[in-house]
């Protein structure tokens, strides 16, 4: 999964220090593209060494990869490095190297968040980074605000040797994948894996077996994976408003998954390869 990056070692302990000339600059525009050294068919991440001084705008603090600092330029303002471009963050989801791509998607998420609480959503003072820990602090009322994580299952729903795919109805997907949705407020993961379901396929579940989790800066998510069993009737009652298609696949006829680095591409090639499955109601997983 995309988190999977050893044998380099991510750290975000939160460990302020000053920048040092070969520490990582992450730098994105106001479009929210990535600058990024392109470099024989490759990018990486410029160096503090890399940047033009006078293009550089205030660097914070990020966290650590493979034990080098990675710092965020403040500013919409273009960096001059040589060789350097800004390219989309989409990009980050294949054509580079796991640590570079992972610590400009995570770089991203925290960006957005110091992007979007400059100001107190209650008094409307200015927000400060806090020196002790990775927060903002309103500098009127302090209020303290940590960085946006939402929690959203993703379910795998098993009926004998058949599984529920769907295709969203937003952003144009073009391929199957697993149902998933945002935790509601008052509910557990089990309930909103049974709400979920319900709601955008129109079947019942049971037997819900947690799987794996998975940080998803993309969308400021924490992915929760689970599997689980049909309950009852298999007919498929789709909302529109959230699926465009949706159908029960045989595990020989399981389309592909673009995104091999995500938890439902991981999910998908588990079960297509017999890795995951149930006995009673319990998940083996070999």
């Amino acid at each position: 999964m995309f988190h999977h990056i050893a044998p380099h070692r991510f750290s975000n302990a939160f460990a302020p220090a000053l920048a040092r000339a070969q520490d990582y600059v992450l730098h994105y525009s106001a479009k929210g593209e990535i600058l990024l050294l392109a470099r024989e068919g490759d990018y990486a991440l410029p160096r503090l060494c890399d940047v033009a001084p006078e293009t550089l705008g205030q660097l914070q603090y990020l966290f650590e990869m493979d034990g080098q600092g990675c710092y965020l330029s403040e500013g919409e303002t273009a960096l001059r490095v040589p060789g350097g471009g800004y390219y989309p963050v989409n990009l980050l989801r294949s054509n580079l190297n796991r640590d570079t791509a992972y610590a400009g998607v995570v770089g991203a998420q925290l960006s957005r968040w110091y992007g979007d609480n400059q100001f107190c959503g209650r008094c409307g003072a200015a927000m400060a980074p806090s020196q002790g820990e990775r927060a903002l602090i309103c500098t009127g009322c302090g209020k303290t605000v940590y960085p946006k994580i939402s929690p959203a299952v993703i379910t795998a729903i098993i009926d004998g040797d058949r599984i529920l795919l769907a295709r969203g109805a937003h952003y144009g997907a073009k391929f199957f994948s697993l149902i998933a949705g945002y935790v509601e407020i008052g509910e557990t993961l089990e309930q909103a894996v049974a709400r979920e379901t319900m709601e955008e396929v129109g079947v019942r579940v049971k037997n819900i077996r947690y799987y794996a989790n998975q940080p998803w800066p993309f969308s400021d998510s924490q992915m929760i994976g689970f599997f689980a069993q049909l309950d009852g009737d298999p007919t498929l009652h789709i909302d529109p408003a959230e699926i465009a298609e949706a159908a029960w696949f045989e595990r020989e006829k399981l389309p592909d998954h673009p995104y091999s680095i995500s938890i439902a591409g991981e999910m998908m090639e588990a079960y297509k390869h017999g890795k995951v499955y149930y006995r009673g109601g319990d998940l083996i997983v070999d």
